[in-house]
């Protein structure tokens, strides 16, 4: 419809406009990553501090012992069920796996009822629904990788899985390539496709069976607790401190 598109386009450039003197009437941006730095220089022209947000690491625990070697070990992903977050993408790459490879799904939303049917009866997925944060964190602590196959901003649940010492299989953009430490605290794949992700779960399997990948649950705690409340805290009132006093020199 022309006229709507019309409306649309006036509706949009009004938005902009209003954006724009909104972010003129700034001080001082505090950007959540890197990538949210980058976007601020892009379309402001303005500088900012990256301080990341806080993550409750208290909240998780390292497992007593290695998840490879339990049972039924599992791969996880959980987040809000929305198209955005490409679960589906990852459920189609457990479905070509096949029964070895089991991916424990936790959380809701309005595509649960989409994924599941993509699902359809693979034995080795299973949605476990809206968790508690004591099942959370034992969901996390007990798989052998979080997967976070979005892009995202920040992201705070692969650090919730490092926080419980796990590693995570990351998508190569956003948030993630500031959270995520190749070789040590995960590894990434390059395509948001089921292929890419078959690969790359394929190979972290088989490569941390052998032994070819090692991964230290209390070295990859310990990089989690550097985006903890407290360092949170500490950074927010240097930030502010060190603005206050520029201000305060520039009044006087």
């Amino acid at each position: 419809n022309k006229w709507m598109k019309k409306i649309i386009s006036l509706i949009l450039n009004r938005i902009r406009m209003w954006d724009k003197l909104a972010a003129d009437r700034v001080d001082v941006f505090i950007a959540n990553s890197k990538t949210v730095q980058e976007r601020i220089i892009k379309y402001y022209r303005r500088d900012s501090s990256v301080i990341y947000p806080p993550v409750e690491t208290e909240r998780f625990s390292v497992a007593d012992i290695d998840p490879l070697k339990q049972a039924k070990p599992y791969f996880l992903i959980g987040c809000r069920l929305v198209p955005y977050k490409r679960v589906d993408m990852v459920i189609e790459a457990f479905k070509s796996l096949g029964n070895e490879y089991r991916l424990k799904i936790f959380g809701d939303g309005v595509d649960l009822k989409r994924l599941r049917k993509i699902a359809g009866e693979a034995a080795n997925i299973e949605f476990v629904g809206r968790v508690s944060d004591e099942e959370k964190a034992e969901l996390y602590r007990n798989s052998l990788a979080f997967i976070n196959p979005q892009e995202e901003d920040f992201g705070i649940t692969p650090l919730e899985a490092m926080a419980s010492g796990r590693p995570v299989i990351a998508y190569r953009q956003g948030g993630a390539t500031e959270t995520v430490k190749e070789g040590e605290t995960g590894v990434f794949f390059d395509q948001q496709t089921p292929s890419a992700i078959v690969d790359i779960v394929h190979k972290f399997y088989t490569k941390t069976k052998t032994g070819e990948y090692h991964w230290d649950s209390v070295v990859i705690r310990r990089w989690a607790e550097t985006f903890s409340v407290v360092n949170f805290k500490h950074q927010m009132k240097e930030f502010v401190a060190r603005h206050y006093q520029k201000n305060k020199e520039a009044i006087n």
